[in-house]
């Protein structure tokens, strides 16, 4: 029987690595602050709000003379970043909606602009990924190791996740058959793992949890005090 079950796990980073990170994170905040401004005067102005694909294009013709520092990180943080930021005004727009119909009360949720005071923020990459026994070959960041040896199985599939409070800790959605213990056949499953798991989990909202997705992504959040 196939199953859907999720993962959460702690990547053990050299300071090289940690720098790769931070600079992804700050190329994905940067991307989503400038794509914000950008949808905020075309409203002023207006004018129809650019989407995700024309932001991106634009951003690319300004890499060279503006952000040349985009450069040294993975196409995938900037572009999936204003994904996100497409993502926010349709839910911005689908609750202003509701709440002309009275159906919703609360806070519709205009996206606002992301600030390091509030955390260093996070960043989404999309493409080959690949999960080994002891380590995670990423995108551009190359091959990360894992704390938890054996833990993840081999043909997982790699999802978003919340911010955690420990060193990038990304979650994992696979496809897995169940073996005879009731854990995923090809992982180590250990109380201390499984209790990780649950705290993890215990933090994550609830739409989030066991979400599948169509093709390999992982969502990366550094810790507030890096």
């Amino acid at each position: 029987m196939s199953v859907k079950r999720g993962y959460k796990t702690e990547l053990d980073l050299t300071n090289e690595q940690i720098t790769a990170c931070l600079k992804h994170a700050g190329c994905a905040r940067k991307a989503y602050n400038w794509g914000l401004a950008r949808k905020q005067e075309a409203r002023a102005a207006g004018l129809p709000m650019p989407n995700a694909r024309q932001l991106h294009r634009a951003l690319n013709a300004l890499k060279s003379t503006e952000f040349p520092y985009m450069y040294a990180v993975s196409k995938c943080a900037p572009q999936e970043a204003l994904i996100d930021l497409d993502n926010a005004f349709t839910h911005f727009f689908r609750k202003v909606a509701l709440r002309k119909q009275g159906n919703w009360r609360r806070k519709c949720g205009y996206p606002k602009f992301k600030s390091r005071k509030k955390g260093i923020g996070g960043f989404r990459l999309t493409g080959a990924i690949h999960v080994f026994e002891k380590s995670i070959q990423l995108p551009r960041l190359g091959t990360l190791r894992l704390k938890e040896k054996r833990y993840l199985p081999r043909n997982a599939k790699i999802g978003p996740s919340p911010m955690g409070d420990r060193s990038l800790i990304p979650r994992l959605c696979a496809n897995v058959s169940r073996g005879s213990s009731g854990f995923p056949a090809g992982t180590h499953a250990n109380k201390k793992a499984l209790r990780t798991v649950k705290r993890l989990n215990a933090n994550s909202p609830a739409c989030m949890r066991g979400l599948p997705i169509s093709a390999p992504m992982l969502c990366i959040k550094p810790p507030l005090d890096w």
